[in-house]
């Protein structure tokens, strides 16, 4: 398996994970879901580890990135507006 690199911030921090390990997963869903998904993957042909593994990381990636906006919506900003024109005003 090649190894894959998994990037998470927060507010001060990150954490590299590098995924080359593997484990197993068992869980039960619809079984219209596992259907539609298996379909999906041999059109394109895709695994279905694949797909559902980088479902997982664009879930929890989603979730990361929201909370961060919560926890930042309120900080004051400056517009893109102003700190081009800070940059004309530089000398080259």
């Amino acid at each position: 398996m090649k190894a894959r690199f998994l990037l998470i911030f927060n507010d001060i921090s990150f954490i590299f994970i590098l995924m080359s390990e593997t484990a197993t997963l068992s869980t039960v869903i619809d079984a219209r879901v596992k259907e539609a998904a298996t379909e999906f993957c041999r059109r394109r042909g895709l695994k279905l580890r694949y797909l559902i593994e980088e479902a997982l990381v664009e879930q929890i990636e989603d979730e990361i990135d929201l909370e961060s906006y919560h926890q930042r919506r309120r900080e004051q900003t400056i517009p893109l507006e102003k700190i081009l024109a800070g940059r004309k005003r530089r000398p080259a």
